[in-house]
C-alpha cells in the first residue's frame, strides 16, 4: 500500500503488526502527519475551508468519545486506552 508523506512523494507503508492487522501503528512514529492530512484534501480535490470544516467536525466527535463510550458500557479502563490513541493534534493548527 502507498500513502503521500509531507512533501507530497509517495512513499511505502509496512503494516505496525506482523500478524497484518492495521497499517499503522499506533505511535507518532508513523511520521503521519497534517501535511499529509493536507496533500489528501489536495487530491480529493476539497474545496478551500472544506478540510478545516471537516476537521472541526471530527474534533467535536471524537471529543465527545467518553460519552459515546460510556453510553455504549465500554469499561473505563479500555476507553481511556482508546482515548490515548487518538491523535487529534493531526487536525489542529
Amino acid at each position: 500500500m502507498r500513502r503521500l508523506n509531507g512533501s507530497g512523494s509517495v512513499g511505502r507503508l509496512r503494516k505496525s503488526r506482523p500478524e497484518g492487522r492495521g497499517l499503522y501503528p499506533r505511535t507518532a512514529t508513523d511520521r503521519f502527519n497534517r501535511a499529509d492530512l493536507l496533500a489528501a484534501g489536495r487530491t480529493a480535490q476539497l474545496k478551500r475551508g472544506r478540510f478545516e470544516a471537516i476537521a472541526e467536525e471530527v474534533i467535536t466527535a471524537v471529543g465527545n468519545w467518553p460519552r459515546f463510550a460510556a453510553e455504549a458500557g465500554v469499561p473505563e479502563d479500555r476507553w481511556s486506552q482508546i482515548q490515548a490513541s487518538h491523535r487529534l493534534t493531526l487536525l489542529q493548527r
